[in-house]
């Protein structure tokens, strides 16, 4: 059976960032303004903090979750996600507290993709994948609004204009778009090899 891993893609964005970290392709603490310059709101946060989940930086699930809900195939951009994150109202400064933040996944996403020049799909085989022998794992395109094979369905309750939960009807988002997630999660795949 196949199947989405969800959040677990969060932990492999930072594997990655530690492998890179190994070969000294990038520092734990380089800014991450030194891999996206020009990125507006996100002063003195490192990749160290972006992982630790320490960066300040909010969460973009709760502002965009009921956008995901009701339109499971739009095809979300990097730069959207994250920028809905940096634009909420921060829980912290750099390295003040913790604050679970798919932004911060997305962010560091971003920042290594402009490091190595290479994609995700390419970086999830090299330093996840492969050493781990997941010959079935991917992670899949953004229009890829389906888990090929068989799989479990998957369901959600709706949410109204002001995002309060609305039961009925559940609403099958088997076909939705891995944009969502990118890096921070609800998007890659696996199945037994």
């Amino acid at each position: 059976m196949t199947f989405r891993i969800g959040q677990n893609t969060t932990p492999m964005t930072c594997t990655v960032l530690l492998e890179l970290v190994d070969e000294g392709r990038v520092g734990l603490d380089d800014p991450l303004t030194k891999w996206i310059p020009g990125l507006v709101g996100v002063d003195g946060v490192t990749m160290r903090e972006l992982c630790q989940n320490t960066s300040g930086i909010n969460d973009y699930i709760g502002a965009l979750n009921p956008k995901f809900i009701m339109n499971p195939t739009r095809q979300w951009p990097p730069l959207e996600l994250a920028s809905d994150g940096i634009a909420m109202e921060r829980y912290g400064t750099p390295g003040e507290k913790y604050g679970r933040s798919a932004t911060n996944a997305v962010l560091v996403g971003m920042a290594l993709e402009n490091a190595t020049n290479r994609s995700w799909p390419e970086l999830y085989k090299q330093y996840v994948f492969d050493k781990l022998g997941m010959s079935a794992s991917v992670l899949p395109g953004s229009g890829q609004f389906t888990v090929p094979g068989r799989h479990p369905a998957g369901y959600s309750v709706g949410l109204d204009a002001a995002g309060a939960v609305v039961c009925e009807p559940m609403r099958d988002v088997s076909r939705m778009s891995p944009s969502q997630g990118w890096t921070s999660g609800e998007s890659s795949r696996t199945s037994p090899t």
